[in-house]
């Protein structure tokens, strides 16, 4: 697991992830707290809440087609297309979804304004 800034306010965050979403990932069998990458990109520095887009790898093949948008409350997810999906070094057949606009508070001990200038 990665250790930069944003990362580790993730792991430390994904806790306050809606039950609408972690219902949805559990029901694959994966832990939410192991994707396979994160991005954090965006922050709301008035409100300390960034915003998170998060990679799970799952075994098997997807039935809804690549690029489709389900929105699970406030986030959207997609399965994502195998050649622009994060490595996995998982054996055939596997896809990977993103589940994105997951916006979560800032509180590790790592100024804001720095990590998101």
């Amino acid at each position: 697991m990665c250790q930069c800034e944003s990362c580790k306010n993730f792991y430390k965050n994904i806790k306050f992830v809606s039950d609408d979403i972690r219902s949805f990932i559990e029901q694959f069998g994966i832990d939410i707290n192991k994707p396979i990458e994160q991005q954090s990109i965006i922050a709301d520095k008035t409100k300390k809440i960034v915003e998170n887009t998060v990679y799970y790898a799952v075994i098997g093949e997807a039935i809804a087609l690549n690029n489709s948008n389900i929105p699970i409350g406030q986030s959207i997810v997609q399965i994502i297309p195998k050649e622009i999906s994060p490595n996995t070094d998982i054996s055939q057949p596997y896809f990977v979804f993103s589940v994105s606009d997951i916006w979560l508070p800032w509180t590790v001990d790592y100024n804001i304004d720095d990590v998101y200038g």
